[in-house]
């Protein structure tokens, strides 16, 4: 019985490979057929060195067919395995262990080359205004910005209110509803508002900018760029990038104002605080950098969705299935990300006050 294998055997493909390989064993194949594979490198030859230790020990000798030079040069550069390997029974947990650090270091360093490039282009961008793709900008910044208003709108509205409902069962008790506007001022301002923000356009607009760039690699418009010497980071994800932090924190103000008139409302109609109590102690509790802090977040917040959604979009491969799953996985780095430095920045900005 013979298993063929294609495409790229790296460090990618190499937990796959294995389990495919393991499997082919023990459905009785004696022979893997190489002539398909594009490219191997050494995490994907000892992959193959060790099923074939597997297989000898179990009284099956595995061949290898379609070996071209550079798979020969690969494999006979890595020693044999062990005779008897240490603590076998626990091999596959390490090596999956190992495989997995690896690929998430390696994601990472990808990562924070990719932002520090993209940074370097919008500060570049910022410092030559006239020569801005002004128009490709002021479109993206629609699409983000003004197409998101109305939901984020609506659900800053429900927070506001639900925030205001909430505190007030709690500070009812000892008499001091009235300071529900302070708990609103201080939550909105300094976290919910920007958080909330973040969240929507994170799933919104984040997911889009994968997608379209995700479907721009499996279509090779990306590498026609590359090809008439047009980066993908300056030319498809920059403008995307000064659209969001234009936007975001505009949204952000937006979405704290109406959370503010959800809790207004709350307050008026089922809190028994009146319109002028309200907006005294608003008034009172509303403070400068509170604000100034929240616009901060914004920034840093749509950098974060922008880099991440566009990194994991231009490093999709395969089909369309992997544009959907790259999409998926920018929506939960994104806003991982953003809560991450959410508390970062809490503890910059508010320890110890």
């Amino acid at each position: 019985m013979t298993i063929a294998l294609a495409g790229n055997l790296d460090a990618s493909t190499a937990v796959s490979t294995l389990g495919i390989v393991t499997q082919a064993l023990h459905d009785g194949a004696t022979i893997v057929d190489l002539s398909q594979v594009q490219r191997i490198d050494h995490i994907g030859a000892a992959v193959l060195l060790q099923c074939a230790r597997n297989a000898k020990e179990a009284g099956s000798p595995l061949a290898f067919l379609g070996l071209n030079d550079e798979m020969r040069g690969v494999l006979n550069a890595l020693p044999a395995p062990p005779a008897k390997p240490i603590m076998r029974p626990f091999l596959p947990y390490i090596d999956h262990l190992g495989l997995s650090t690896y690929q998430s270091a390696r994601y990472m360093f990808g990562y924070a080359t990719f932002a520090a490039d993209l940074l370097w282009y919008i500060l570049r961008e910022f410092t030559r205004p006239r020569r801005m793709r002004w128009d490709l900008i002021l479109y993206q910044a629609s699409l983000m910005g003004a197409r998101a208003f109305p939901i984020i709108a609506l659900i800053a509205f429900l927070i506001g209110g639900t925030l205001a409902l909430q505190a007030v069962a709690q500070l009812r008790q000892f008499g001091a509803s009235v300071f529900v506007v302070d708990l609103l001022t201080v939550s909105i301002t300094r976290e919910l508002g920007p958080l909330i923000t973040a969240i929507l356009i994170a799933g919104r607009s984040g997911s889009a900018v994968a997608a379209q760039l995700g479907a721009m690699v499996i279509s090779e418009e990306v590498d026609a760029l590359r090809a008439m010497g047009l980066g993908p980071i300056r030319f498809l994800v920059t403008p995307r990038a000064i659209a969001l932090i234009l936007v975001q924190p505009l949204l952000t103000v937006l979405t704290e104002t109406f959370a503010m008139i959800g809790g207004f409302v709350m307050s008026i109609l089922y809190l028994d605080i009146g319109p002028e109590a309200f907006v005294s102690r608003l008034y009172e509790s509303l403070y400068l950098k509170d604000m100034v802090t929240g616009l901060i977040k914004s920034v840093l917040f749509a950098n974060i969705i922008v880099s991440v959604s566009a990194y994991i979009g231009l490093s999709t491969y395969g089909g369309t299935e992997a544009v959907g799953n790259n999409t998926t996985k920018s929506v939960v780095a994104s806003i991982s990300g953003v809560i991450v430095a959410d508390a970062i920045c809490s503890l910059l900005f508010y320890f110890g006050a």
